[in-house]
């Protein structure tokens, strides 16, 4: 399978991401599930030369493309903005787009929302050369298709989350989608379940492998610019789960290893 590049949590998916797989990513907002996606983006594509399709639905392909090739060079936007960038770190930078720009990430983030809409692109990708990774941000921003899931969320939800499997399935491809946790965590301290995924029991069930973010609650109280993480695997169809700890480098949106 194919490798996350986030060490610890890849020593707990032996298998790493399979084709068919889904592979869900759920947080609260703000925790960082769209860093963790990209960094996962960027090794796969960059470090292991294949071909990834991000579907970016809260985010301009620009933005996230600027973000992915911050990070690469591990420089903060608040020097650039600061215009206080140090030729080391331009030259970082410009590697870093050289490298993003030749290689086989392609990002879409049409305001075209719908499941049958993400199917038929990826489709399409697929057959003008075959991907190795789909990754979707994120599953509550997809919208169905059928009449009955415009009526009730929790059956929209049922069909997004059934076309994402679907999809993974028949491109025999896994698919990284993200997706937001309840408050209910938040309410009673400690860390999230299966339980509290947002929308519907259907994605605890389709998914293959479930990964949940947690931040060290000390961290969190304090506001630490370098939050410790657990990478929780809360769901492993084919291998063991269990808590991958990691730090999450803020300024340079970028996990790293504890």
């Amino acid at each position: 399978g194919i490798r996350t590049g986030l060490t610890p949590v890849d020593d707990l998916l032996i298998f790493g991401m399979r084709g068919g797989d889904m592979v869900v990513v759920a947080a609260r907002p703000a925790v960082g599930k769209t860093s963790s996606a990209m960094q996962i983006a960027e090794h796969v594509a960059l470090n292991e030369q294949k071909r990834v399709l991000v579907f970016s639905l809260e985010m301009t392909s620009v933005a996230l493309m600027e973000r992915l090739i911050r990070s690469r060079a591990r420089v903060r936007a608040a020097d650039i903005l600061a215009r206080t960038v140090t030729p080391l770190q331009k030259k970082a930078l410009a590697d870093a787009t050289m490298e993003i720009q030749g290689s086989k990430i392609l990002c879409d983030d049409s305001s075209a929302k719908s499941i049958g809409y993400l199917k038929a692109v990826a489709r399409r990708a697929h057959q003008r050369e075959p991907l190795d990774l789909i990754i979707i941000d994120y599953l509550q921003l997809v919208r169905g298709d059928s009449r009955r899931g415009k009526e009730n969320r929790v059956c929209e939800v049922e069909e997004i989350s059934g076309g994402i499997k679907d999809l993974a399935k028949t491109l025999k491809v896994p698919v990284l989608v993200l997706a937001q946790l309840n408050r209910d965590p938040d309410k009673r301290g400690g860390r999230p379940s299966l339980a509290d995924l947002k929308g519907s029991s259907a994605i605890e069930m389709d998914a293959d492998i479930v990964l949940m973010l947690h931040c060290d609650e000390s961290d969190a109280q304090d506001h630490s610019q370098n939050p410790k993480m657990e990478f929780i695997v809360a769901k492993h169809r084919e291998g063991p789960t269990g808590i991958a700890s990691m730090v999450f480098n803020k300024a340079i949106t970028r996990f790293e290893v504890a």
